[in-house]
């Protein structure tokens, strides 16, 4: 399960599994409470996972040799596969699935969930197998229904070193604007102009250089001091 307390998985011994599950931890708590989103994927996919299991010992049959493969590939329990088996059986409903676990926006988290496994598949089948979504491109990564400039950041800067962006959340606005560095008048919100966003990014960076610190430990020393002058016990989505 993801530890809404300890987001950064840049370590090469983090589990290509454990990055994939970030993955769509990422798209799913943004404005969401961390500490319900996490454990509430993880119950989905040990769901998904049994069910998966359950139709490959018989329970119930595939009707089409894809499905046959796709369940023979989920006893494998790995994350992007039990998204795929979600979104290609006939046995249940996906939107009424994720319903159920409480996901709302039911339609743009299966065209993202779509888009993932498209993406996943793509590379698997050109000869690439498995390659970690670590290593996919910041272009291939928004290119998926539903992530943002802020979302892409938010995983790529908790899954890689060196990466230079900000996530632009609430407490680095909320930053720039105490350090002069943007509009007094800026609201405390991503901003949704690209050209705004980036200019933000750039500000952020340019601190986070002048002081010397990886752009990712910066935007947590910002995040932990404002959280403690909030009472907060742990992180809440910056992903959106």
């Amino acid at each position: 399960m993801i530890d809404p307390q300890n987001v950064d998985l840049r370590s090469i011994q983090t589990p290509v599994d454990k990055i994939n599950e970030f993955w769509l931890y990422s798209f799913l708590v943004a404005g969401k409470t961390s500490t319900t989103i996490a454990p509430r994927l993880d119950a989905m996919l040990l769901d998904l996972y049994r069910r998966a299991t359950n139709t490959l010992n018989g329970a119930s049959s595939p009707k089409t040799w894809d499905q046959k493969r796709i369940v023979k590939e989920h006893a494998d329990n790995k994350p992007f596969k039990l998204i795929e088996y979600l979104i290609t059986q006939e046995a249940f409903c996906p939107v009424e699935y994720l319903r159920d676990w409480g996901f709302g926006q039911q339609q743009r988290t299966l065209k993202f969930f779509r888009d993932t496994v498209h993406l996943f598949r793509s590379k698997t089948d050109s000869g690439i197998s498995e390659y970690p979504i670590k290593y996919w491109s910041l272009e291939e990564i928004s290119s998926i229904h539903g992530v943002g400039l802020k979302t892409s950041r938010f995983f790529c800067m908790n899954t890689r070193f060196g990466t230079r962006m900000a996530a632009l959340d609430t407490h680095i606005i909320k930053y720039l604007k105490g350090k002069e560095l943007i509009p007094e008048d800026a609201p405390l919100v991503t901003p949704t102009s690209v050209k705004v966003y980036k200019e933000y990014e750039a500000k952020f960076l340019e601190v986070a250089d002048r002081n010397n610190r990886d752009p990712r430990d910066f935007d947590q020393e910002i995040w932990n001091h404002y959280s403690k002058k909030q009472g907060k016990a742990c992180r809440e989505s910056i992903a959106a």
